[in-house]
């Protein structure tokens, strides 16, 4: 898989949690997520779900 697929991937991921669409993503999204949190963008929260951080929600905001 391309970097730019996975940069398109992790964007992806970002804008769902921005508008609630993927509050807890599918297996397929953990190493997805997990990049995204080692990038400070998004945390684990309680129930295993995902949440976006301050800088995650400033990235996104860039997009809308």
């Amino acid at each position: 898989m391309s970097t730019d697929v996975l940069a398109a991937e992790e964007r992806l991921v970002l804008i769902q949690l921005r508008w609630g669409a993927a509050a807890s993503p599918g297996s397929d999204d953990e190493k997805i997520c997990r990049r995204l949190e080692a990038q400070g963008l998004i945390t684990k929260i309680a129930h295993g779900g995902w949440a976006l951080t301050s800088l995650g929600q400033s990235m996104t905001a860039r997009d809308s």
